[in-house]
């Protein structure tokens, strides 16, 4: 199995979960706690203005075992265009970095495309882990794993 794969089949088992009215879910508190351990940074858990895509994306990795368990996360999607292998053209399974505004970012598993669109499967979109369209227009960066 293709570590693309490996990071489909582990993310997409936490398909739906989502942030609630009372804070975040104990999945997302998990990934949140356990990345920011990993970089020896403070716990944001009573901010939920967090971005935690970064967050999903670091633990996935690390759960899919394509990552090992002290490989330091990425908490801002913006670093991911730091590591990884940059491609051009996006496979099943590539991570795709967006924009948004100028200086942050969002970053998900591409799933396929059209012609302005990719599909991406994603946490912290729609304040859960999700798939949906993003223009194309907002790409930085695609990253093999």
């Amino acid at each position: 199995m293709t570590n693309s794969e490996k990071l489909i089949l582990t993310s997409i088992t936490y398909l739906g979960v989502k942030e609630n009215p009372i804070g975040w879910d104990e999945n997302i508190q998990r990934w949140i706690k356990a990345s920011c351990q990993s970089l020896g940074i403070a716990d944001p858990m009573d901010d939920s203005s967090f971005a935690w895509c970064a967050c999903f994306i670091s633990n996935m990795l690390i759960e899919a075992q394509i990552w090992t368990p002290n490989t330091k996360h990425i908490v801002a999607a913006r670093s991911f265009l730091k590591s990884l292998q940059p491609v051009t053209v996006p496979l099943l399974g590539d991570l795709v970095i967006l924009e948004r505004g100028p200086a942050n970012g969002h970053i998900g598993i591409f799933i396929n495309q059209t012609k302005t669109t990719y599909k991406l499967l994603s946490g912290n979109s729609g304040d859960s882990v999700s798939i949906n369209d993003f223009q194309k227009s907002r790409t930085l960066g695609l990253r093999r794993i």
